[in-house]
């Protein structure tokens, strides 16, 4: 009986931490998604950086 007590507390504990947290797991989820396609972009961003910079060496040995 002591154990299905504790089993049921188990459940309703985990039931409201789960509850609580979830989003922030979920906000968590969306910052790394964000971070991501930040990334993304700076190395785009220093790609394009790099080829205007080859161009222009280019351009100067001509």
């Amino acid at each position: 009986m002591k154990f299905q007590h504790f089993s049921l507390d188990r459940e309703i504990l985990g039931g409201l931490f789960k509850a609580e947290y979830e989003p922030l797991n979920k906000a968590y989820d969306i910052w790394i998604n964000d971070q991501s396609k930040q990334n993304e972009l700076e190395l785009m961003r220093l790609m394009v950086k790099q080829e205007e910079q080859l161009r222009a060496v280019e351009s100067n040995a001509a």
